[in-house]
Order: C-alpha cells, then sequence, then structure tokens
C-alpha cells in the first residue's frame, strides 16, 4: 500500500512539472511574453529582465529566468521583439529552456485607442536527469538501479502563440493564446500535446490628480490590474492594485479564486504577493514576495521575483513621426 501511494505521488509530480507553463507574478512586467500584441508597446525600445525563484525552502522548487528585448518602428507601425527564457524545475532538474520572436502591428483607431495584433514563435528543448528519478521497479526490487529503458533527456518542440489588444494611455485588455499548433510534451513521444492556454487581461490607471495639474505621465495613479488565465480544465486569477508614481511603487497581489475552495488537490487560493518597484528616469527596478496562503504552507517559502525594466526614448524619431505615434499606456 505505502508503495503503491508513493508511486502515485511520483506520477503526479511528474505530470505537473512538465505541464505547468511558464508564469510570473509580475506578469504586467514582462509584457511581450504576457501577450505578443504589447511588442513595441514603447515609444522607441525596451530591455527586460526577470527572474522567479519559487518555493526556495523546498528541492522541489522552480527558477525562471527571463530577458526580452523588443523595439517599435515608427514607419511601419510595427513592433519586433525576442525574448530568452531559462526555467528548472523540482529536485529532477527538469528543465525548459526556449527563444521566441514576436512581432505586431498597431493601428490608430482614433486620438486615444489603438489596436494592437502581435504574433510569436517559439522554438525551445527540455531537458530532464533521469538518474535523478525513482522508478517503480526500483521501489519493488528496493534497487538503487532501474530497468527501464532509458530515455532521451533532451526533447525540442515549437509554439505558436497570438494576441490582441485594445490600449489607451490609462487603459488596457487583452487576449491571448499558446499552444496554437498543439505542440508535443513527452520524452516519450506518445502523443501527449500541451493544451490551449488561453488568457484575459487587462488594466486600469486611476489619476489621483487632474489633467490639468502637469505632465500626465508625471501623476500619480492607482493602477487596477487582473490576469484570467484557461487551460484544460484549470483557471488561474490574479489582481492586484498598485500605486505608482514617478519615482516609485508599491502595492499587492493576490492569486486565487475568491469564494471558491480548492477541490480535488488543485489550489485555488493561492499567494498574496508584496510588490514595490524603485523608478529612476527610464529604469525601473521590481521586486515582489509571493506570500503562500494555501495547503503548502508558509514553510514552502513563497517565492521571490524581481524584475529589471529599461527604456529607451528617441526624441528625434518622436518628432518625425509625431503625426503616427500611437497612445502608449501608463503602466
Amino acid at each position: 500500500m505505502k508503495k503503491g501511494l508513493i508511486i502515485i505521488l511520483f506520477k503526479c509530480l511528474c505530470y505537473f512539472s512538465i505541464c505547468q507553463d511558464i508564469h510570473f507574478t509580475q506578469f504586467y512586467n514582462n509584457p511581450i511574453y504576457l501577450n505578443p500584441s504589447y511588442t513595441g508597446f514603447n515609444i522607441d525600445s525596451r530591455y527586460i529582465i526577470n527572474y522567479r525563484n519559487q518555493w526556495p525552502s523546498l528541492s522541489a522548487n522552480y527558477r525562471t529566468f527571463s530577458i526580452s528585448y523588443d523595439k517599435f518602428f515608427y514607419k511601419y507601425n510595427s513592433g519586433i521583439g525576442i525574448i530568452i527564457m531559462n526555467d528548472i524545475a523540482g529536485s529532477m532538474n527538469f528543465g525548459n529552456r526556449n527563444v521566441g520572436f514576436n512581432y505586431s502591428y498597431h493601428v490608430k483607431v482614433d486620438y486615444q485607442w489603438r489596436l494592437s495584433i502581435g504574433i510569436r514563435g517559439l522554438y525551445g528543448y527540455r531537458t530532464l536527469n533521469f538518474e535523478k528519478l525513482i522508478f517503480p521497479d526500483q521501489l519493488q526490487r528496493m534497487s538503487n538501479y532501474s530497468l527501464q529503458p532509458k530515455l532521451p533527456e533532451k526533447d525540442s518542440y515549437f509554439n505558436l502563440a497570438s494576441g490582441i489588444s485594445f490600449n489607451t494611455f490609462s487603459k488596457s485588455i487583452g487576449f491571448s493564446i499558446e499552444h496554437i499548433n498543439k505542440s508535443e510534451n513527452s520524452f516519450k513521444h506518445d502523443n501527449y500535446y500541451i493544451p490551449l492556454k488561453s488568457s484575459l487581461h487587462f488594466a486600469y490607471a486611476f489619476f489621483t490628480k487632474k489633467a490639468g495639474s502637469g505632465k500626465k505621465e508625471d501623476i500619480p495613479v492607482i493602477l487596477l490590474i487582473n490576469q484570467l488565465t484557461h487551460q484544460s480544465k484549470f483557471y488561474k486569477n490574479e489582481i492586484g492594485i498598485i500605486y505608482k508614481n514617478p519615482f516609485y511603487s508599491i502595492g499587492v497581489i493576490y492569486r486565487g479564486i475568491p469564494f471558491k475552495k480548492s477541490y480535488a488537490n488543485y489550489i485555488i487560493n493561492d499567494a498574496i504577493a508584496i510588490y514595490c518597484s524603485y523608478i529612476y528616469k527610464t529604469l525601473e527596478i521590481a521586486y515582489s514576495y509571493d506570500i503562500t496562503i494555501s495547503t503548502l504552507s508558509i514553510e514552502s517559502g513563497g517565492a521571490h521575483e524581481v524584475s529589471l525594466i529599461y527604456k529607451f526614448y528617441n526624441l528625434q524619431k518622436e518628432k518625425k513621426f509625431k503625426a503616427k505615434v500611437l497612445p502608449c499606456s501608463k503602466f
């Protein structure tokens, strides 16, 4: 009976470590990963670095690193971007490394709103150290070695994603879809495909002062952000409120579905994150800490996440293409 429980637990851990897509608490601080249509979502270009360490107190933790660059081309109303990610999950060192290329096209609907459409093609490969796995025959024979045939420790894949968004200076609503091409997700190549993942997200900036009291971009705001994700039969909801001025921001982000209980070992109410950032001109450094509120308890160590965002502004380009400049969001 005990051996059977261990085998079941092992299978569950393998399933969830392979099926979980990379995610960030600071989802709006990794915009071209959140939605390809946000590529080129600035006056000129920007660099973004993200690092996340989830459950640092456990051996089965997740460590994710991401770096991205995107640029807006005024002449073509288009944005291009590249994103490189490295994700290491669990004590089995399940690795997921990929590089994605984004393209977006932006249309100015009127003096406030713009429509943006984007697409991403991503190539990656997964690695797994099978020497760290324990197979059922090892438990039955009480042996350190398995008689199971060895599987390849590296497997490549291609992932296609697309997105659309409507934006003004203070509002944004977007929708994105990943795994459109149903990329295979199995070292055994047994026709297991990653389920389609969809994300609905919005942000709204409430100005704390009237627009006539200074430059619009310098007015402190209260940001309301939200992301609802659906994949297979599972839902994930994140909602946050952040105070932001030209020098710093501070806020809180809740991940879970209010007033709903967990079921069948699926966590509904996951974490509450404390968020803050320091802003110096075009550089922003952000930090958040996830406080675990699920049955996993605070002993997991929560999650640390750091983002570094640097934006480039070319005023000559802005003047040259002033008639074509699209509204850029406050966030």
